[in-house]
């Protein structure tokens, strides 16, 4: 895997969540090789019966591949691909991960625009608004601050081993307020944990 990051901006990591789709995750590794080579890539694929070609494909391309033991359900595959993107990161010294769907195919090279804003707003978490659920989180295409969500791994691995089939834009997005707030209070000086911005009135049912 290419690990050489350019100097002209802050170490990102990518990981792409996937079940086969080869053309899809082809289409991804051309775009790396065109636009922004030197990123390290790790393709996450859910057991599909399509993971021996993805393999070859990502070894051809100089990236990264894993696959999950077991087929999990959609939504724990997606945890899954954040988990292991965040392990990659924190283990290459990345300062942000990228995670995108195998559906969301940069056509551009995104790096200079989230250098831009990671330096600018010092947030934990970037990503795109939904409107069609009233929702603040998509999971499709998502920065994350590595210091700050890296710890939360094995929290991830917990709810994928637990049951239920959990929302993860509701996961995520409960998990980014209290980062975010925590950031920002960091960066002013200001004694203040994740735990304390809390919701007291939220239930418990979307948290490790």
């Amino acid at each position: 895997m290419n690990t050489s990051p350019s100097p002209q901006f802050p170490p990102f990591t990518l990981v792409i969540g996937t079940f086969a789709s080869t053309a899809c995750i082809h289409l991804q590794l051309e775009a790396r090789r065109r636009l922004y080579l030197d990123v390290p890539l790790l393709v996450h694929d859910d057991a599909s019966p399509a993971a021996g070609t993805l393999k070859a494909l990502c070894g051809a391309y100089g990236a990264g591949f894993i696959r999950t033991p077991l087929r999990l359900p959609p939504c724990k595959g997606d945890l899954s691909a954040f988990a292991r993107g965040l392990d990659l990161a924190r283990a290459l010294g990345a300062d942000v991960l990228v995670k995108l769907s195998r559906r969301f195919i940069p056509l551009t090279d995104w790096r200079p625009s989230l250098a831009a804003l990671a330096g600018r707003r010092g947030f934990a978490t970037g990503c795109a608004w939904t409107t069609s659920f009233g929702f603040g989180f998509r999971s499709e295409c998502t920065a994350l601050s590595v210091q700050a969500w890296a710890p939360l791994a094995a929290a991830l691995d917990a709810r994928i081993a637990a049951p239920g089939e959990p929302f993860v834009e509701g996961l995520l997005h409960d998990w980014a307020h209290p980062r975010d707030y925590a950031a920002v209070a960091r960066s002013w000086g200001l004694p203040y944990e994740e735990e304390d911005f809390a919701d007291p009135n939220e239930g418990s049912g979307s948290k490790p």
